[in-house]
């Protein structure tokens, strides 16, 4: 038997490239089977972080992703508004209006929880909780530790906790969002919540390797590169530079924000190093310069899962490659997380590089 896992990286608005990579798997599953096939219906376990997150929730509940991309699009341009509040000009308070996220989240989800029926497949969420210091993996797996209430009624079952308020708290991005204040124990003070990208998972594959391994979570699928498939869509790939004469001019307060998100960037690229070393890959691409694409080197004596990892380069000569030759201040623009204008130029270059990268053969691949 054959599992089959899905990763869906954050990244704010650009999670449309996620869509539109994510439309085009399921138009060629659908014509592989000869009907119309729904990604729950493919993955035995979704999980995203973030803005991977509201995706995932949408897939593992069902919806068709012509849906997800319209409701990504229609709700992007609401959410990410620029609305008038003069606390928001002294930097002390966050950019975006964190009610308004979660009212059109609970359009989505409604009052569901993390243990609804109504999810048709296994789905994670990565959130960081903060007065803990501590990445939470929130998972609808009934044998995961603390999904259950526990007998001392010491803490609140993850099974109760409402899926809006879980995405929220996974998608609570400093400065774009205020952080999420939940109750998760009786008597005790609310757990401090926000984004799931502050911790080393923005992209999830190793959460759901952990999930699909440990015994702890109680699943324990078996390994090898033709019974265990992990699929992993990220939200546009670059590196973060920053130049000595920027960082001239930059407070310094500015300049360490900027330093310390471009960690994000280093964890994404170790996730994909590692999970390209454990696996055999159904695209190989060059890592790096010092280890190549890998050719058949594995940790291990034989590859633990195939691996697929499908991403939108944000750089001119990846860009370039596809036909698209765009100047440095337009793959800037590209690279904005809250910018509702960018995302239909994002939608229609990534549909592209979908239709180039994700062939027949590749879906076939994950079917044998």
């Amino acid at each position: 038997m054959i599992h089959r896992m899905l990763a869906i990286d954050g990244g704010g608005l650009r999670g449309i490239i996620a869509v539109a990579f994510l439309e085009r798997v399921e138009a060629l599953v659908s014509s592989r089977e000869g009907r119309e096939v729904r990604l729950c219906d493919v993955f035995d376990l979704v999980g995203g972080t973030s803005t991977g997150a509201i995706i995932a929730t949408a897939i593992a509940l069902g919806r068709p992703m012509s849906q997800i991309r319209q409701d990504y699009l229609t709700r992007g341009q609401r959410i990410f508004r620029s609305t008038w509040d003069p606390r928001r000009l002294t930097g002390m308070h966050a950019r975006y209006d964190a009610a308004l996220l979660e009212t059109e989240l609970e359009k989505d989800v409604g009052a569901r929880t993390l243990d609804s029926p109504d999810l048709k497949t296994r789905l994670a969420i990565v959130a960081k909780r903060l007065d803990t210091g501590a990445p939470w993996i929130l998972t609808n797996i009934p044998t995961a530790p603390y999904f259950a209430d526990p007998p001392d009624g010491s803490y609140l079952g993850n099974r109760h906790y409402r899926l809006s308020k879980i995405i929220l708290a996974s998608a609570a991005a400093p400065s774009l969002f205020e952080p999420l204040l939940m109750q998760v124990a009786p008597d005790q003070p609310k757990a401090l919540f926000v984004d799931g990208a502050i911790t080393p998972w923005n992209d999830p594959s190793i959460p759901l390797l952990m999930l699909a391994r440990m015994k702890t979570y109680g699943l324990q699928w078996p390994t090898g590169a033709d019974v265990l498939k992990l699929v992993s869509i990220g939200t546009g790939a670059y590196r973060d530079q920053v130049s000595a004469t920027q960082a001239g001019k930059d407070l310094s307060i500015a300049f360490a924000a900027r330093s310390l998100l471009t960690l994000i960037g280093d964890a994404g690229t170790q996730s994909h190093l590692l999970m390209r070393w454990l696996g055999r890959p159904i695209l190989p691409e060059t890592m790096n310069s010092e280890v190549g694409d890998l050719g058949d080197e594995t940790l291990g004596p034989e590859p633990l899962f195939e691996y697929l990892r499908l991403n939108l380069p944000l750089e001119a000569a990846g860009l370039a490659a596809q036909g698209f030759r765009l100047s440095a201040a337009e793959i800037d623009r590209l690279r904005a997380l809250a910018d509702p204008a960018v995302m239909p130029d994002l939608y229609r270059i990534a549909t592209a590089f979908a239709e180039n990268m994700i062939t027949p053969d590749v879906v076939a691949a994950l079917y044998t």
